[in-house]
């Protein structure tokens, strides 16, 4: 299927490695882009010739990257560039949305394992986190999600219950697994979501 065109809704998408593929070229052209100097960079994808981009970043070498993902490929890249990881649901391969078959704790554990063996020593420094999928009460799935979170109750991304119960758990995440970056959509959960910030922020 690589390089091959799906196609969804009239728009073109092209198969999973192609995607990432194309996502680690770009990746390298922006960071050669910041860096000082004109930059030249022949890619599959990318084609640029002593192009000197102004202005620069004021955080040097470059600004924090943030990458997602929850297939292998995918991890495997954010493990070896970014500095920040969301820990996702994996995606179909035709991009129309989350994988029905990816779900549960030992898969959300696994995402870890494999940032984990590609990242290499600058694991430590890599700061992992995911989307809260639903934070508080249980209520209908999130209208933003196409994720069914039905089966991530164990995960960090379905935190129920109190606030204390929110703080035990990520508390626990954090502490044992280096989760501690969390993406809230929904402003339904804010309400339950901001006791919870004050309290692991102020180190409790």
């Amino acid at each position: 299927m690589d390089g091959r065109r799906l196609h969804r809704g009239g728009a073109a998408v092209r198969s999973p490695g192609v995607r990432v593929d194309r996502l680690a070229e770009a990746v390298a052209v922006l960071r050669g882009l910041w860096a000082d100097g004109p930059f030249t960079f022949h890619g599959r994808h990318y084609r640029i010739t002593g192009l000197d981009q102004q202005p620069k970043p004021v955080q040097r070498p470059y600004p924090r990257l943030l990458l997602g993902g929850g297939g292998p490929r995918m991890l495997g890249l954010a493990a070896r560039h970014a500095d920040v990881i969301n820990l996702g649901m994996r995606v179909r391969a035709d991009g129309t949305g989350p994988d029905g078959a990816d779900g549960g704790l030992a898969a959300f554990l696994a995402k870890i394992d494999v940032v984990r063996r590609a990242a290499g020593p600058r694991f430590e420094r890599i700061e992992l986190g995911t989307s809260v999928l639903q934070a508080g009460a249980r209520r209908k799935r999130a209208a933003w999600s196409a994720a069914d979170d039905s089966g991530q109750a164990e995960t960090p991304q379905v935190l129920l219950g109190t606030a204390a119960d929110m703080i035990a758990k990520l508390r626990h995440w954090r502490d044992e697994h280096r989760v501690s970056y969390f993406v809230l959509h929904d402003e339904r959960d804010l309400p339950a979501f901001t006791p919870v910030v004050e309290a692991l922020a102020g180190g409790t």
